[in-house]
């Protein structure tokens, strides 16, 4: 996962993408939410567009918490929580590319 100066609806959908696709797991896409989040803390990255500012949080913080479990064998969202996250994230894109 690369390292960007801005984070968007899009890129934080094709994280998800690429979990549900097993491309990576859901501790890489956490560890990619927390570098991201400090990033923003730290104000070295920027939210792309600013508007989408509330909706990009919310999307990171879903995202850090992808790997927790609930057991030692089971996570706490399951794949058709993360399948519906990334729907509801395409329509934000859709509706923020409007």
């Amino acid at each position: 996962m690369e390292n960007s100066s801005y984070v968007d609806l899009r890129m934080i959908s094709v994280i998800l993408q690429r979990v549900l696709s097993q491309e990576i797991s859901r501790e890489e896409a956490s560890n990619w939410a927390y570098k991201t989040r400090v990033g923003l803390e730290e104000r070295r990255i920027n939210f792309l567009p600013a508007k989408d500012e509330r909706k990009i949080w919310d999307a990171i913080f879903l995202v850090e918490g992808i790997d927790l479990k609930d057991s030692p064998n089971s996570y706490l969202h399951c794949l058709s929580d993360v399948v519906e996250w990334n729907k509801k994230l395409e329509l934000d894109v859709s509706n923020s590319a409007a």
